[in-house]
């Protein structure tokens, strides 16, 4: 697997014996696997530090323009406060496919234990047949995955598997 991953290299494997080609991959693979851990935890301490209940969309439309507000509740389930989440909240269909994504910001404090109702508004465009079934489906499965918590004393959680692929 060494010499396979490190073929187009130039010059990497020169001069190397077969065992160091060994303890190379070995330490390759324990890397991967430190920072695949590292990154599953801290998308895990995410979600348990704060809660999101997402409670409906709220059709808002005037003369000029469709509004869809994104109704939600968030709570504080850390023990510091918080000054600002970000995320994004997927909708799925019934057969899981995603029909859309909104990244969402709030920058409401929050002390610990603390909930806030919430709405996010969205322009609705109706030639956008997404936009369409958002408003109109019944069934949709809303999937919120928190991406940042930026807490008062200004330390930062942050999901490093998404900052990974951005």
């Amino acid at each position: 697997n060494a010499i396979i991953r490190l073929a187009d290299k130039k010059d990497s494997i020169i001069g190397k014996t077969v065992g160091d080609l060994i303890n190379a991959q070995k330490e390759f693979l324990h890397k991967q696997s430190f920072t695949a851990f590292e990154r599953t935890c801290s998308r895990i301490e995410l979600i348990l530090n704060s809660r999101f209940d997402y409670k409906g969309i709220q059709p808002r439309d005037t003369n000029n323009q469709m509004i869809d507000i994104l109704i939600f509740e968030l709570t504080n389930s850390s023990d510091k406060d918080i000054a600002k989440i970000e995320g994004v909240l997927d909708f799925y269909s019934q057969d899981n496919q995603l029909i859309k994504r909104y990244t969402l910001k709030f920058d409401k404090p929050l002390k610990p234990n603390e909930k806030a109702a919430m709405g996010n508004p969205f322009v609705h465009d109706p030639n956008n047949q997404r936009d369409v079934i958002i408003r109109t489906a019944k069934n949709l499965k809303a999937v919120w995955t928190p991406s940042k918590i930026t807490y008062s004393d200004g330390s930062v959680l942050k999901d490093l598997a998404s900052e990974a692929t951005n």
